[in-house]
């Protein structure tokens, strides 16, 4: 059920509380992980696809900042006690044939209740840098 359609069945409207157990397997959660979210934008040159020199492609200089994400993107055993990272979202292109001139991706990060606000800015300020970093590096069309 969609949430408003839930809220306005009588057994729920009328109820006390409701307890809602998942993504849990039905257990009782006592603790919920902090949300950032993030989306980074790469640009580029559009060109069509038989004269690729003529562009830049945008999605290209994504999926090289995305490498580079990946570093920091791990599973861990404890995943209420750790900070997570996952790239959810990558968009670009408009057609086979077209050069993107664009690409966009989301990136979820959660952080646990116990987290230090200053260790997430550090991360958060890890990956502007190594978003900037890669950007200067990424290819260019030559001149």
């Amino acid at each position: 059920y969609k949430r408003q359609e839930l809220a306005r069945r009588e057994i729920v409207s009328d109820a006390p509380a409701v307890v809602i157990g998942e993504p849990t397997n039905l257990k009782i959660g006592n603790r919920e992980k902090g949300l950032l979210q993030l989306r980074i934008v790469t640009s580029g040159r559009s060109a069509h696809a038989s004269m690729p020199g003529e562009g830049e492609n945008a999605v290209h200089k994504m999926l090289t900042i995305a490498d580079r994400l990946r570093s920091m993107m791990s599973v861990p055993e404890e995943t209420m006690r750790t900070m997570t990272l996952s790239l959810d979202v990558i968009r670009g292109g408009t057609k086979v044939n077209v050069i993107p001139d664009s690409c966009e991706a989301e990136i979820d990060v959660r952080t646990p209740a116990n987290q230090a606000l200053r260790r997430m800015r550090t991360r958060r300020r890890r990956c502007r840098t190594l978003i900037a970093y890669n950007r200067s590096r990424l290819p260019r069309r030559p001149p």
